[in-house]
């Protein structure tokens, strides 16, 4: 349960991504019931040792945010993109899936990573990073296409005796979406991949993290200070933060006068970690099937 500390001349200690099969939390920020929600069935089944030395890691957490200074909360210098690189975001723009995603005002722009906030509190290894070119960054954070992840077959059951027909689907993939399309003669049911852009919403001199923790922290342990983002204009903060009850909520980060910052991942300060069993998403649909006559 211990974090795995990369040595930074500029940082001092800075973290690296979290080991395959392990889950960092930011929790100098967490209470104990909201932590306990993510961590509470695997705590159940280690050591009352183990446990004591994760909940005291917990508090010491606590404490050190408290001894944290307000920190000035501006955009920062958001640094357009151009030439091949602005190219690239107009052919991203153009797609049909961005036009049907991103319906208001938006702009492309390399983002300050020390500006953003953070409302997820938790991260895992992510996905594998790319290059350390920009042009490779680019094409990471702001892909054109969204390969479809491995999926298991779906299973159909016609009549099970405890309820009408159904359909489970299931995917490695968190983060897909259930698609419909009617066709002339029926109906196909498919999960598919979202649009994974990495997104940071801009609400007055606030930068969000609305999309890409995962890429985000993996680009800042590598050494990056910027990531090329799908810049959003919000309202307040209750409009750029989706709402759940495992994020932190608009109103706490107004609260605090420094609030959690996407870099506070790389903390060792202000992280606990805790090793986790794989998941994967299932959807279940359930058919409530009606026949009749009707007049032609």
């Amino acid at each position: 349960m211990s974090n795995t500390v990369v040595e930074d001349e500029e940082a001092g200690g800075r973290l690296s991504m979290p080991a395959p099969g392990v889950k960092r939390y930011l929790a100098g920020y967490m209470d104990r019931p909201h932590l306990e929600t993510f961590v509470g069935e695997s705590l159940a089944i280690r050591p009352k040792d183990e446990v004591d030395q994760f909940w005291a890691r917990h508090a010491s957490t606590s404490d050190e945010k408290g001894k944290l200074a307000p920190i000035p909360l501006d955009d920062g210098q958001l640094r357009p993109l151009d030439g091949p690189d602005a190219e690239w975001v107009q052919s991203v723009a153009s797609t049909d899936r961005f036009k049907r995603e991103i319906a208001g005002p938006h702009a492309f722009a390399w983002v300050p990573i020390d500006k953003l906030l953070a409302f997820q509190p938790l991260i895992d290894e992510g996905p594998p990073s790319p290059g350390a070119s920009a042009d490779e960054v680019l094409r990471w954070c702001l892909p054109s296409e969204f390969p479809k992840t491995a999926a298991d077959k779906p299973q159909f059951m016609a009549n099970p005796a405890w309820s009408g027909p159904r359909l489970v689907l299931g995917t490695r993939d968190m983060n897909a979406q259930l698609s419909f399309e009617v066709r002339d003669d029926g109906l196909s049911l498919s999960l598919v991949p979202r649009g994974n852009w990495l997104q940071v919403a801009v609400v007055g001199s606030r930068l969000i993290l609305r999309n890409g923790y995962h890429r985000t922290c993996a680009l800042a342990a590598a050494g990056h200070t910027h990531v090329p983002a799908l810049v959003l204009p919000m309202p307040d903060l209750a409009s750029a933060i989706p709402q759940s009850p495992a994020f932190f909520g608009a109103d706490y980060l107004q609260r605090l006068p420094r609030p959690p910052m996407v870099m506070d991942f790389l903390s060792p300060d202000l992280t606990v970690e805790l090793a986790h069993t794989p998941q994967k998403r299932v959807v279940e649909i359930r058919f409530d099937i009606m026949e009749m006559r009707i007049p032609t």
